[in-house]
């Protein structure tokens, strides 16, 4: 590590390594990446288990990896703690080195450690809240929402991915927000993803939805065929790909409904592609739809806009919330077919300003913030405050 760049200790549970689960958070790891040259990181993995197991543990480069029996965290709010996180960290990834910040990536687990770590070498606790994971009710029994209230009161940046969740848990919990508390978006690394070019040739009134089609009812996706088949009657031109991985089981239910909505020359299911492919594809789409419920911010919405597509997005849920979702996309109030109808009506008739739209914002560099560069600029900016660097 260089020695003159501030030290980052890193917790997140959904991180590449040894117990990772299949699915990881690509945002995270992005973005500690897209700092390394300005702020040094060391990553913390506590990957929770509810398989009775012996705590197992892995130190490889930067990055501690523990495996700990911990089923029922929100049950038992005080079981973590059996471990000795202090001497864990110190004697297999900090050694003598002190941390210039601990940065917790979720409330509902991660943070109970990185509050203990920051008071321990006193320094800042920066958390990013994530929707998803973090407005889910098991962790808001009444037991705990006193925890989380005071850890975000003592932290010192509170980064809201998901600024949708803002309400919802300030309202289970009893905090109340300050001027430490601020949007912070997920980002796109356009060198490795953008190496070329992104060729911007949008066909009317085609849709793609880029999602684990495995997931397809927290993804909305039946819903969404729905709303689809109701617009084909007045956009007879209509489209819809559905890329993502799909199994066996998955891919009989969508395409019986599919079929059974008379969709079949409308829609296609391509399966799991490459995030090259797909953001390759993007800009020959006349807009991006996901309509997942309860989404923490899929890095997708920011693909999107990158490539020069406008987004359609559900209300309380991913990207609502944030002003540019507001200027380039069409939010969708629920997931009634109904709504989906005048979203994707809305959107026929508004995708060639949108596209100019984000053109120019492309142009200008106003979407700058959501690729790493942009994001890495930021994030050292808000850090170097809160350390007083």
């Amino acid at each position: 590590m260089k020695n003159n760049k501030l030290l980052g200790l890193h917790i997140v549970t959904d991180f590449p390594g040894p117990y990772a689960p299949p699915w990881t958070t690509l945002a995270i790891h992005d973005c500690i990446t897209a700092v390394s040259d300005v702020i040094n990181s060391v990553v913390l993995v506590p990957r929770r288990t509810r398989s009775p197991s012996r705590t197992q543990i892995i130190a490889k480069q930067n990055e501690l990896h523990i495996q700990l029996f911990d089923p029922v965290a929100t049950m038992l709010p005080d079981f973590w703690q059996r471990l000795d996180w202090i001497n864990l960290v110190k004697a297999n990834l900090l050694g003598q080195v002190k941390p210039n910040f601990v940065h917790s990536h979720k409330l509902s687990y991660e943070a109970r450690i990185g509050d203990l770590l920051a008071s321990y070498f006193n320094v800042p606790h920066i958390i990013t809240i994530r929707g998803s994971s973090d407005t889910h009710h098991r962790h808001h029994w009444p037991w705990t929402r006193m925890l989380y209230r005071n850890i975000l009161t003592r932290s010192r940046l509170n980064l809201w991915l998901s600024v949708w969740a803002r309400s919802i848990i300030t309202n289970k919990t009893g905090y109340h927000p300050t001027a430490k508390d601020i949007e912070f978006p997920n980002a796109v690394p356009l060198g490795a993803l953008y190496a070329q070019q992104v060729e911007s040739n949008p066909k009317r009134n085609s849709l793609v939805c880029i999602c684990r089609l495995d997931l397809y009812k927290q993804k909305g996706i039946v819903a969404l065929l729905r709303g689809l088949a109701s617009a084909c009657s007045k956009i007879t031109d209509l489209t819809l790909d559905l890329i993502g991985p799909c199994g066996e089981q998955a891919q009989k239910i969508l395409q019986d409904s599919i079929n059974n909505l008379g969709l079949s020359k409308n829609v296609r299911l391509l399966g799991p592609m490459a995030r090259h492919e797909v953001i390759g594809k993007l800009g020959n789409y006349a807009a991006m739809i996901m309509l997942s419920r309860n989404e923490t911010f899929e890095l997708v919405y920011a693909e999107a806009l990158l490539s020069g597509v406008p987004i359609v997005y559900l209300r309380g849920s991913g990207v609502d919330g944030y002003e540019f979702a507001k200027e380039y996309g069409i939010a969708c109030k629920d997931l009634s077919t109904t709504s989906i109808y005048a979203a994707l009506i809305e959107m026929s008739l508004r995708q060639p300003d949108l596209h100019n739209q984000i053109s120019a914002a492309l142009s200008s560099g106003k979407l700058d913030f959501l690729t790493s560069p942009g994001q890495a600029k930021l994030y050292s900016k808000i850090i170097s405050q809160a350390v007083g660097h």
